[in-house]
């Protein structure tokens, strides 16, 4: 169905309308692969790309002046939405090509964009992932943040329905907080539950404190102390609805740790002699909805992860899985948030569908997978192929790349980065990445150079593998 939709929020001048083509709802809602395996299926060049994320039924990619769901089964378009000549304006830093321009729900059945609409302005706009359909859009600030429940978005200081955009609330003002219009956390939050996120950051992005805000009631909130963060870009992370803590004494543990770091950092951090401060303690995965108060989860008890220093942003996002760094020095900590990529980048993760704990010789999935391209050889001659290897030692995923690719392949010899965990400020450095949306892993392949300020960026290719289906 093809549709056009004008702005009532903002001057049509400002925001050109929308070209908008819908899909029914699949019959089968995939699941998202379990495991790192099975034959690609399908490949697709995604000119001018942006972004790529899960949605509830498969991969959406956003490009310069659009939002396409793709079919995870055949990399089809299901459906599209297009402003043509609009410029969509980043939500957040930290994703796979750089810059973040989707929040999906933790349910991956909405995600939102937003469009510059001029004069720090922008038009935030909510689609069904399902289908297509664009069910609110709200006029917003640059600045403001941008996370969502599975039935609400919190712009800034302001919340809405997202099945129809309604307004529910606005955030209590609060003297001590710098920012009372901004909840300082930007991406996907609880199934019911936001994030008030303020304290500043400990040891580089180790750990910070949150509140917690039922999205039916903004005038209660829990306090959640010593929550980790992604150590290579400071980010507070949450995988549908679970995140890590400290365990008490874990919290003691890292508190003395800290107090180590102020007394002796001359002598301990820039004296080569010196003796390493070690960074990792005792962590907990939790609920953030049971914290809050939700009674879907009540009962939701924490879940032990053993010793970490931190969470692991893109292997958590890529994998749907929470994914915890190990024990680490601080001289590996600050070497790891600038470019050095040498650490192990997962040592345990939580399966939040199933609430299990693997490590990643356990693992049959893309969360502690090794990702990257490999030279090799056909027919005598050297070309590369972008694989990918679970941490329990499985069969690879294996995908040639051939003539008219993203990425030549004479461009992959063997003095390329090896395959290695996913790491965030690694994917600058290398040419491939994976991703499991409902119903495929996909492989892709960004050609060396991109930037998230690339103009226009260089054209990616996505390669499926199919899996997932009920």
């Amino acid at each position: 169905m093809l549709a056009c939709t004008g702005l009532a929020v903002l001057p049509s001048a400002l925001v050109r309308p929308a070209i908008s083509t819908t899909a029914p709802v699949p019959a089968e809602i995939p699941t998202r692969p379990r495991a790192a395996a099975g034959e690609l299926a399908w490949t697709r060049l995604v000119e001018d790309p942006l972004d790529v994320v899960a949605g509830e039924a498969g991969p959406v990619v956003v490009q310069s002046g659009a939002v396409r769901g793709l079919d995870p089964a055949t990399g089809a378009v299901r459906w599209s939405y297009e402003r043509p000549g609009a410029t969509l304006a980043a939500v957040d830093r930290a994703d796979l090509l750089g810059q973040r321009y989707l929040i999906t729900s933790p349910d991956g059945r909405y995600a939102a964009l937003r469009i510059d609409a001029g004069w720090q302005w922008v038009l935030t706009v909510v689609l069904d992932t399902r289908t297509g359909e664009v069910t609110a859009e709200r006029p917003s600030h640059e600045d403001a943040s941008l996370q969502l429940t599975d039935t609400a978005a919190l712009d800034g200081d302001r919340a809405f329905s997202l099945a129809d955009g309604r307004d529910l609330w606005t955030l209590p003002r609060d003297e001590e907080v710098e920012r009372p219009s901004n909840s300082g956390y930007t991406g996907p939050a609880g199934h019911s539950t936001f994030i008030d996120f303020h304290d500043p950051k400990r040891i580089r992005g180790a750990w910070g404190d949150i509140a917690l805000i039922p999205d039916s009631d903004p005038t209660t909130a829990t306090r959640v102390d010593h929550v980790l963060t992604d150590p290579t870009n400071q980010s507070f992370v949450v995988v549908n609805g679970w995140t890590a803590q400290l365990t008490g004494d874990g919290a003691q543990a890292a508190e003395a740790t800290l107090a180590t770091i102020r007394e002796t950092y001359a002598a301990r951090i820039d004296n080569a002699d010196g003796e390493p401060v070690m960074l990792g303690w005792q962590t907990q995965a939790v609920n953030i909805d049971a914290l809050a108060g939700s009674a879907a989860e009540a009962g939701t008890a924490p879940v032990p992860m053993g010793i970490s220093s931190g969470i692991n942003n893109w292997a958590s996002l890529a994998s749907g899985d929470l994914c915890l760094f190990g024990q680490m020095s601080y001289v590996s900590m600050r070497r790891l948030a600038s470019d050095d990529d040498r650490v192990a980048a997962v040592s345990s993760l939580l399966d939040t569908a199933t609430r299990t704990v693997r490590t990643p010789e356990t693992d049959p999935g893309l969360a502690s997978a090794e990702v990257g391209i490999e030279a090799t050889v056909q027919n005598g001659s050297t070309t590369g192929s972008v694989v990918v290897r679970p941490g329990n030692g499985g069969a690879p995923i294996s995908a040639p790349i051939g003539e008219g690719s993203a990425l030549d392949p004479r461009s992959a010899p063997d003095d390329r980065r090896p395959p290695a965990q996913q790491l965030q400020n690694a994917l600058q450095r290398r040419d491939a990445a994976a991703l499991t949306v409902p119903g495929a892993t996909l492989l892709i392949v960004i050609p060396s150079g991109h930037t998230a300020y690339s103009t226009p960026a260089p054209p990616i290719r996505i390669y499926g593998v199919p899996e997932g289906f009920p």
